[in-house]
């Protein structure tokens, strides 16, 4: 009886130390899994900046462009 259980406590022990083993690979696949949403927000929020960087650089020579026709349609 003893030799019994002293087996199923090891077998516990056995299933014990593979749910763990399994328990440390999830958490290492959801830090992973947050790393790479960061990095995705991150590109995200770098990228729409640049964007905004871009329209305002665009809206600058459109108004210089309106303004050189302005002045020579007035030049004509």
């Amino acid at each position: 009886v003893h030799a019994t259980l002293h087996d199923k406590v090891e077998a516990a022990k056995h299933e014990e130390a593979g749910i763990k083993e399994i328990h440390d690979q999830m958490l290492q696949v959801e830090i992973e899994i947050f790393k790479v949403r960061s990095q995705i927000k991150h590109f995200l929020k770098y990228r729409d900046y640049t964007r905004i960087e871009e329209l305002k650089a665009i809206q600058a020579l459109e108004k210089e462009l309106a303004y050189m026709i302005d002045n020579y349609s007035v030049l004509s």
